[in-house]
């Protein structure tokens, strides 16, 4: 909430001036959990006996009968750019790794739906993404050491 509640006190001081273009020229949208099943648990959890665990919780909990210990996926790791572009950072390949990134980009209902929804939304020229925990920036591309490797597009291509 202080996230958002300094946002919108951003917004409201730059509406104040008439001369903000931009604030009329510009539309926001907020998706405010796209890993339901965490989000479900730490705070079902919170506080509780099974704080210390479910707090770090950033696996969905989708599991495949095909698999012994099912295949909960890192959402953050399951998007299509450059997806296992290094197996050894990143993500992993391992079901059992903290940072198991799916079988296969887009593997899970989550990023699926981010992807078509983004692709509905051709508009979309930007996206900021937030994390309640760990006090990182995360930026686009941040596993790439060479920043040229990224690519600098107006429209989303997923991969």
């Amino acid at each position: 909430t202080v996230l958002l509640t300094t946002l919108l006190d951003q917004l409201n001081e730059l509406h104040k001036n008439p001369d903000a273009e931009l604030y009329f020229q510009t539309d926001l949208i907020f998706i405010p959990v796209v890993n339901v099943d965490s989000y479900l648990i730490i705070n079902k959890n919170w506080a509780g006996d099974d704080w210390q665990v479910a707090r770090e919780l950033r696996k969905n909990q989708h599991v495949d009968n095909a698999a012994e210990n099912g295949n909960r996926v890192w959402i953050d790791r399951n998007y299509g750019f450059k997806w296992n572009y290094n197996p050894t950072e990143g993500g992993s390949n391992s079901t059992c790794d903290i940072d198991y990134r799916g079988a296969k980009a887009f593997s899970e209902t989550e990023t699926l739906g981010m992807k078509h929804f983004i692709e509905k939304n051709t508009g979309i020229v930007s996206a900021m993404n937030f994390h309640a925990w760990g006090d990182l920036w995360i930026f686009p591309y941040n596993y790439i050491d060479d920043k040229e490797d990224a690519p600098l597009k107006r429209t989303p291509k997923f991969y």
